[in-house]
């Protein structure tokens, strides 16, 4: 059950007051997850508006209202502005706005706006999915960080790194280990994670039978004890459920640790819909699918990386002075391999928690089992410097 508020703002100053006041009015009185759009009349900021007129005081109410209510704004994906005076000189404006409560955008994290084309009107209709019956893709795997603190990682991890695997090179044997690595830990994590729900809901049922006692004064010291017990471990299984929001969420600000869920769980929302490409521009005009987003994009960079012939341009040998030219002795230093200390101070010196490679490792995965991995990724790099490794694969 969840709130849908329709909304239509007056376009005349004298009467916004008012308007403001209604809104407030009408948020004191709701109970459930609530969804509010329409036509506000109102901007957020000058960007919102392609002239940079505004009315600060209208502007800085509409931002206390949303602030005061904790309200998150699905932005629309595929266009700047949404309404247009239609003249000759014409003023643009985003005015047209779909606000959310954290609650319901827990409940439809997948939710995204899209602009229709603004024909025969001054505003662009946009249109909401909330992603409810999404075809969604298989789970992305990812090295998790709770998975840290369970005490069978570390062996699985060694045992899986020691484990023979086919290839001759050592971009084939790096590729196959991650490959049985991935497959390993996330047979690991489905179980460990039914495992912890399963016993999250016993613990939860558990202590609503003891509390409702409790009420009645026919708990004993026993049951006392076993009630903090049970808050004891809902901590625990709390924390693992706060630590993957706050991955998710990228956010460097918050201090992992610190009670935040649902901030995370908003945070991990907004850079989906932030990073979700609704539509791309090529050469034949824009287009909608996947495919065919994939192959504007692909087309684009393989026009933009592709080989070029040289121009028959040079330096001349006198272009430097002497004190400007490399000397013997700095080149063959700028030339010398990489010393396995310069690769692990590169590693360790990178954020931990940031965006994972394809393979899903992050950081975090090659700062703390350096020692199990370094051999064989400084195989990687020694075929690298020889001009050995095949980054086609």
């Amino acid at each position: 059950v969840w709130h849908l508020v329709a909304i239509y703002g007056t376009s005349y100053n004298e009467l916004k007051l008012e308007f403001f006041a209604e809104l407030h009015e009408v948020m004191d009185g709701l109970t459930y997850p609530v969804l509010l759009g329409g036509d506000f009349n109102l901007v957020r900021s000058t960007a919102d508006k392609n002239n940079g007129i505004i009315n600060n005081q209208f502007t800085y109410l509409f931002n206390d209202w949303i602030n005061k209510w904790c309200l998150m704004e699905i932005n629309v994906a595929n266009r700047k502005f949404t309404w247009s005076n239609n003249q000759d000189d014409p003023i643009f404006a985003t005015i047209d706005r779909i606000f959310v409560s954290l609650n319901w955008d827990a409940h439809f994290p997948l939710s995204m706006v899209t602009a229709l084309p603004r024909v025969g009107s001054d505003h662009t209709p946009l249109v909401l999915d909330t992603g409810a019956w999404r075809v969604t893709s298989p789970r992305i795997f990812r090295f998790e960080k709770w998975w840290l603190d369970h005490p069978n990682l570390k062996k699985m991890v060694i045992d899986t790194w020691n484990t023979s695997v086919p290839g001759k090179t050592a971009m084939d044997i790096w590729m196959n280990k991650g490959k049985l690595f991935r497959k390993k830990a996330r047979g690991w994590s489905i179980n460990i994670e039914a495992d912890t729900k399963k016993k999250k809901r016993e613990l939860l049922l558990e202590f609503d039978i003891l509390d409702v006692f409790s009420e009645r004064n026919q708990i004993d010291d026993g049951d006392k004890i076993r009630m903090e017990e049970i808050r004891e471990e809902l901590a625990l299984i709390w924390s693992k459920e706060e630590t993957v929001l706050w991955q998710r969420s990228r956010d460097r600000r918050i201090i992992d640790g610190d009670k935040n869920n649902a901030y995370f769980h908003a945070m991990a929302n907004h850079r989906h819909r932030k990073n979700h490409l609704s539509e791309l521009v090529g050469d034949n005009g824009p287009v909608y699918t996947t495919q065919e987003m994939l192959g504007v994009a692909t087309s684009y960079y393989k026009n933009l990386l592709c080989f070029e012939n040289k121009h028959n341009i040079c330096l001349g040998p006198s272009f430097w002075e002497e004190d400007e030219l490399v000397t013997q002795e700095e080149n063959e230093h700028l030339q010398k391999s990489f010393s396995e200390e310069e690769i692990k101070e590169a590693i360790f010196g990178s954020y931990a928690h940031g965006a994972p490679g394809p393979d899903g490792l992050s950081f975090l995965f090659y700062q703390t089992f350096w020692e199990v991995i370094k051999t064989y990724f400084m195989a990687l790099v020694r075929d690298f410097e020889e001009g050995k490794l095949d980054l086609q694969l």
